[in-house]
């Protein structure tokens, strides 16, 4: 996909708040103190992935290429990014007589695990060799053994990857996850099924030698916090702060109280405050905080299980879908801090097509479409089939709050004649069991946070649905299969021209307009509730702001 422009992707905003009366912090501080509502039960980043892991990562190491909030793609760990201009990405034939690319990287010198282990070529090869592995169970695994043919390592600062077909990004590596081989190689070979949970990572998240970033992980308390150090051995900009403290809470109230009390100094928007808690936050106590707003790119969806014998009806999904007042939820419960969603596609982006078409709320037109699916009403109201059986429908989330939004959504359900089972979940439970395993049953309540450019693969394509047999590899949580969507995925991936690109996103949000494996609900706009002496932060809806740390600094 092109790039996005900056302006509509950043919409960021910040709220005027003046300084102190003491003038900042209090003198000498070292520590920094952060809040987030939930977190992955591993520290491992290839698994269990989410927005706060993917913050707490960010500090204690760098993927080979990442982005910037303005959508340039970028040298994280190599020296410089390859192109067909400067020779780094060639064309090669592979086994079978296939057209690949071997696109070569270069590390830069220096680079270190914490423990003074050198980071070298060796631990990008053994990275490939655990994510391709079928039995390693990695959330984005179609990378390694979809995309990458192989890697290779030319000398210890320099390797080449091969990827097995053209891309629009050829030398995008920002989800590739490089491993201490030093470290986890002997426990990887000894068990790859059992890698997932015998991982240093797991054992032992604060072995140095599993980090190479500003900071490095000191200890866990799992579920409830995370404390990292600075790192001696970081070659970039040193961070002014010398300890980060990652508090975790099971809620939202929890999260405020220890903010207004100092406990913690600062709530990042990655996994922090409501919309309605951070506007009245804001309002009430602009002389501690300021509150900046950035419209993503992501959005809140309902995921919906398609081996649930009454949601595998697709006029099911769209009747459920079209009885959810989104616009509503969008003005009265977050206060206009959102957008309504319809496809997986932002409205911002260039590929995005208005013409594979809009669910509208019309709760008459979907209790027509349950009728038309045989579920008639029966004298509760609760819609019943020929057999006799109640259309009841179950729900999960998080317990962290959004309890209003999940409210309002089940009272339209019940206005068309359906009936919900809802389950709260704590959300350490639920990000690292619930979802990645497919434990839910009818519908589960998520965000989905697309990379830059990102072709959903790992979420849309057929080969991605986690199963026991797999490890629970892959992040296709509603166990869609579709050849069609498959079809349009490779060609969203490999046709770079623009009129090809064009048709090929086309297809693709088309199919999935028509399928509605998910349901699309909003785009929220991200608070981040920042003291006021804090400077250096890049509130954006791209990448995690702590890609940043470094930068943060005392006013």
């Amino acid at each position: 996909m092109r790039k996005l422009p900056l302006a509509l992707l950043t919409a960021l905003s910040l709220t005027a708040a003046p300084a102190l009366a003491q003038g900042g912090p209090p003198g000498g501080k070292t520590t920094l103190a952060i809040g987030l509502t939930n977190m992955s039960a591993t520290l491992h980043p290839g698994f269990d992935p989410t927005q706060a892991q993917g913050f707490v990562l960010a500090m204690a190491r760098r993927g080979i290429t990442g982005w910037t909030p303005e959508l340039q793609l970028v040298c994280r760990l190599c020296e410089t990014l390859p192109t067909v201009q400067n020779g780094m990405v060639k064309p090669v034939t592979l086994p079978g007589g296939a057209k690949g690319w071997a696109v070569t990287y270069r590390l830069r010198e220096g680079l270190a695990w914490g423990d003074g282990t050198p980071v070298t070529s060796r631990d990008v090869v053994f990275g490939w060799e655990v994510g391709k592995h079928p039995l390693s169970g990695y959330a984005q695994g179609s990378l390694y053994t979809e995309e990458i043919e192989k890697v290779e390592a030319v000398d210890a600062r320099t390797f080449t990857v091969t990827r097995r077909r053209a891309s629009c990004d050829q030398a995008d590596l920002s989800r590739f996850v490089i491993l201490p081989e030093h470290v986890e190689r002997p426990i990887f070979e000894k068990a790859p099924a059992e890698y997932r949970t015998r991982s240093t990572y797991v054992t032992n998240p604060a072995n140095p030698g599993l980090w190479f970033g500003p900071f490095k992980v000191a200890s866990v308390q799992p579920g409830a916090s995370i404390v990292l150090d600075r790192n001696p051995g970081w070659r970039g900009t040193a961070p002014q702060f010398e300890r980060i403290a990652v508090r975790i809470f099971d809620n939202r109230q929890a999260l405020e109280a220890n903010l207004l009390s100092g406990a913690i100094d600062y709530v990042a928007g990655e996994q922090g405050f409501s919309v309605q808690q951070a506007k009245t936050l804001g309002e009430r106590h602009a002389d501690r905080f300021q509150v900046a707003w950035t419209q993503g790119v992501g959005f809140n969806a309902l995921f919906v299980n398609l081996e649930d014998p009454i949601l595998g009806d697709a006029r099911v999904r769209r009747a459920l879908y079209q009885a959810i007042d989104r616009p509503s939820i969008v003005k009265r419960v977050l206060y206009g801090r959102a957008v309504v969603r319809h496809n997986w596609v932002s409205p911002l982006e260039p590929a995005f097509d208005p013409a594979a078409g809009e669910v509208a709320y019309d709760p008459d037109a979907a209790a027509k479409a349950l009728e038309a699916a045989g579920w008639k009403p029966g004298p509760d109201g609760i819609r019943r089939n020929a057999r006799g059986e109640r259309l009841v429908v179950s729900l999960d989330w998080p317990a962290v709050g959004d309890d209003l939004v999940q409210q309002v959504m089940i009272d339209g359900w019940r206005r068309i004649g359906v009936e919900t089972r809802a389950n709260a979940t704590a959300p350490r439970t639920y990000f690292s069991d619930v979802v990645p395993k497919r434990a839910f049953r009818g519908m589960a309540y998520l965000a989905w946070f697309p990379e830059p450019r990102e072709v959903p693969v790992t979420s849309l394509g057929s080969r991605a649905v986690p199963t026991r047999d797999n490890n629970f590899a892959g992040r296709n949580f509603s166990g869609y299969r579709s050849q069609e969507m498959d079809s349009w995925l490779d060609k969203a991936a490999t046709q770079c021209a623009p009129a090809e690109a064009k048709a090929a996103w086309s297809g693709l949000q088309r199919r999935f307009a028509a399928d509605l494996p998910v349901l699309p609900l909003w785009s929220r706009q991200v608070p981040y509730v920042v003291p006021v002496w804090l400077d250096g932060l890049r509130p954006n809806a791209v990448t995690a702001t702590s890609n940043w740390v470094e930068e943060w600094r005392r006013k």
